[in-house]
Order: C-alpha cells, then structure tokens, then sequence
C-alpha cells in the first residue's frame, strides 16, 4: 500500500521588513556593546576565549580569599571573649553574623587534613 498523497501548502507571503527600523536597532545595540567594553572591557577588544579564561581566574581568586577569610574568622572566634566576636564581624568587617559562619563552615571543610591531597582540585 502507497502513501497518501499530500497536498502542497500555499505560500506564505512574509510582510515587507523595515529596514530603517532593523538598522536602527543595529546602531543601537552596537552603540550599547561599545558602552559595556568602555565601562568593562579594560580597553580589549573581545575575545570569549580570553574573557572566559579571566572569569574563571578571578572565581578561583575569590573562592580562594573567602577560604583564607573564613580561617581567620576561626582564629578570631577562638581567641575572642564571647559577644566580642559578633561585634568585630559586623562592626569591624561589616559582615552578617550568617555570612561569617559560612565562611568558617567552607574554611573549616575544605582546608580540612582529610582534603589535603585534593586540594588542588578544589581551586
């Protein structure tokens, strides 16, 4: 048994497209991507590969600050009277008592003996 025969569909006609307005739009978004890599770009031109590489760098920086943060919040929390400690992380840091334990947490289990040899891994 053959198939069913189709029948071909009508053309669609597409509306006139409105190039005043399309390139219009284009000026605009180009002029909005030259404002970010003024304000952003450190005066490079883009390269994704070069943008990504520099992300994950400063990722990797910043992750690796908060663990040496939260070990000194550690040391602080250890050798100051209790009251003080809190008084020191928001008045002196200007961190939420939660922030700070979180960072102690992170500090406490990722710079833990046992992860030693993955410590790498981890940056």
């Amino acid at each position: 048994m053959g198939r069913t025969a189709t029948k071909p569909k009508p053309a669609v006609e597409l509306p006139e497209l409105d190039s005043a307005a399309i390139n219009q739009n284009i000026a605009t978004m180009t002029e909005h991507s030259t404002e970010v890599m003024a304000q952003f770009g450190d005066g490079l031109p883009y390269d994704r590969i070069r943008v990504v590489n520099e992300a994950r760098f400063y990722m990797a920086q910043s992750a690796e600050a908060m663990l040496e943060a939260g070990k000194r919040l550690i040391v602080l929390k250890e050798h100051e009277p209790h009251g003080e400690f809190t008084q020191i992380v928001t008045e002196q840091l200007g961190l939420a008592d939660r922030t700070a334990r979180l960072m102690m947490q992170a500090a406490f289990k990722y710079l833990s003996p046992a992860l030693e040899s993955k410590r790498q891994a981890l940056a």
